[in-house]
């Protein structure tokens, strides 16, 4: 078995919640961030190990690993250290 690393995807995240108008991140810039993530989630083999850290939405990609064979772990805000 030879290990590979893919892609790593950051996005902005907001210091605090209800400055995106400040910052210009719209409502929609949460769901077209989420949908990335998901399209790039599509070639996932059985094995594959994947460190997500994504908030509520992480539970959504990690199932999203799981249905597809790889292994899938929520860090959570461990990811902010």
């Amino acid at each position: 078995m030879t290990a590979r690393t893919g892609p790593t995807l950051f996005f902005p995240v907001l210091e605090h919640f209800g400055r995106e108008k400040t910052l210009g991140v719209t409502p929609e810039h949460w769901w077209q961030s989420m949908e990335t993530v998901s399209r790039s989630l599509t070639d996932v083999r059985p094995g594959d190990v994947f460190l997500i850290g994504a908030g509520i939405w992480g539970k959504a990609y990690c199932e999203q690993v799981r249905a597809q064979g790889g292994v899938a772990i929520d860090m959570g805000s461990a990811l902010d250290i």
